[in-house]
């Protein structure tokens, strides 16, 4: 998945976090073989792998065309990150089980709609400043026959910094699913979970929906890019 300038970005990156827009972030130029798509099903690690290869594959041969047309970036993740990723587990446990079961079914599908939305955008932001940095994988935490792994990796600076990227994934209906990613020890969803409980504690969960669905009405990534630098 994709990854922003960490040099410049460790204070960002929590910023963004508690902001509500942390990237889900990684980068990598590692070249698949032809048993990759098969490897994936079964191997949390190739589908991290092959996901990145494939999404920044396509963004440097679409790259001028995505720059003309910025809102063709929402597509791309849409295409290629999305299908990786459980959305319903994600949104249930952001917001908690009390508020997920006092929701009707209309009002949890438009959030979690509305909060796929949101991570999409917060991704594509991230994709426009990929600047190509290297990428380590490590070795995998968890045994894939308990359907719970985490795939680990170091983002490496030219300046040799470097920061950890993880992601927790878990296996639904045969397929690896992320739901959780760490950035430098910053979770994604506790953030997210974090925020939105003091939001529906001083308003309400339709409120909420309410406010991310307006959020997520913005017209391309250069829009949300913008904001980010405004608040920072």
């Amino acid at each position: 998945m994709t990854t922003i300038h960490f040099a410049a970005a460790r204070t960002r990156l929590r910023a963004w976090l508690w902001q509500g827009g942390a990237a889900l972030m990684l980068a990598t130029s590692l070249v698949c073989g032809p048993s990759a798509a098969q490897a994936t099903v079964n191997n949390p690690q190739k589908m991290v792998e092959n996901t990145t290869h494939e999404l920044l594959n396509r963004f440097a041969k679409d790259r001028s065309e995505i720059e003309k047309h910025p809102d063709e970036l929402y597509h791309l993740v849409n295409d290629i990150v999305v299908p990786h990723f459980d959305f319903v587990h994600m949104s249930h446990w952001v917001l908690g089980r009390r508020a997920w079961s006092e929701m009707d079914r209309k009002e949890k599908t438009r959030f979690v709609l509305a909060f796929r939305e949101l991570l999409v955008r917060t991704y594509a932001t991230a994709l426009l400043q990929y600047q190509d940095q290297k990428i380590d994988f490590l070795p995998l935490r968890g045994d894939p026959s308990s359907g719970h792994v985490e795939v680990r990796s170091k983002v490496k600076e030219s300046g040799g910094q470097s920061i950890a990227i993880n992601y927790s994934v878990h296996q639904r209906h045969g397929e690896w699913k992320v739901y959780d990613v760490n950035v430098d020890g910053i979770s994604l969803l506790s953030n997210y979970r974090s925020s939105f409980a003091d939001e529906i504690s001083k308003t309400s969960v339709k409120q909420l929906i309410a406010r991310l669905e307006e959020r997520v009405k913005k017209k391309s990534p250069s829009d949300d890019q913008s904001k980010g630098k405004a608040s920072q």
